[in-house]
């Protein structure tokens, strides 16, 4: 025999249907997530909605913004909505503490600050797998070697469509010898050569002889060096100009008289 049902049950399994659909979706927004981390402790997940790249909607689970760990004494709270990370790899950093480091260009130890991490993490926004690996002042060595490449670069190309302006030639010669000071290394014959050219070309610019100095001291040939920054002492102190360059070369002189 056929079972039927009157309107007013339906109505009731309805209602029923609803109520248990309703209670699941509470149960779903109430339910509670952590995710275990040895240094920020349980730390609370929320569900989020994000759109697909087909302009689908899906859920997911993410790290709460609104999390507060205990903070270590000397360490700064950080804000994880600033940060760009792979939730996949990293886990967000709730503070930041001093962190000691080695450098890997000069050997020496140092402290990659609360400070400088969150600067790093969240106005720059660099991802957590840029760390510090190089002490600051070895840091600022190689972004001056980076700035004076490029300088070399424009500055050639410059000379290019003015080979023989004087003032393109020395920058070109400072530029060699700076680098060749911070790494050892240039074409110092290339200076030398930018040196007398200029000089040549403006005989104001006596600037010429302590650079073209300084390149023959650094290659050995003391005296050459001697000669002309004896000559560039003279004409700089005479003219009341270059006083810090005329420093410069009292120093290189006396390195080479006690050699």
């Amino acid at each position: 025999m056929r079972r039927t049902y009157s309107t007013r049950d339906k109505g009731s399994r309805d209602k029923q249907k609803l109520k248990i659909k309703r209670q699941r979706k509470i149960s779903e927004q109430t339910e509670e997530r952590t995710e275990k981390h040895p240094k920020f402790g349980n730390i609370p997940m929320i569900k989020v909605t994000y759109i697909a790249y087909n302009g689908r909607p899906y859920e997911t689970w993410d790290y709460s913004p609104y999390y507060e760990p205990p903070l270590p004494k000397g360490a700064i709270r950080g804000d994880i909505r600033k940060q760009e990370f792979c939730r996949m790899c990293h886990t967000p950093r709730y503070y930041f503490e001093d962190i000691p480091r080695t450098c890997v260009q000069c050997g020496e130890d140092f402290i990659f600050g609360a400070k400088e991490q969150k600067y790093w993490y969240e106005t720059l926004k660099f991802h957590f797998a840029s760390e510090a690996i190089r002490c600051p002042k070895c840091r600022r060595l190689k972004r001056s070697i980076k700035a004076l490449n490029n300088q070399i670069s424009a500055t050639k190309k410059s000379l290019k469509e003015n080979p023989d302006d004087p003032a393109l030639l020395l920058s070109l010669a400072e530029t060699i010898a700076k680098y060749h000071q911070r790494t050892g290394s240039g074409d110092l014959n290339e200076a030398v050569s930018c040196c007398r050219k200029a000089l040549k070309l403006w005989t104001e610019a006596i600037e010429a002889l302590y650079w073209e100095g300084y390149c023959h001291s650094v290659s050995g040939r003391s005296t050459k060096a001697k000669k002309l920054l004896d000559e560039f002492i003279t004409k700089a102190t005479k003219a009341n100009k270059h006083k810090s360059l005329v420093k410069k070369a009292n120093r290189i002189l006396t390195a080479e008289k006690k050699d």
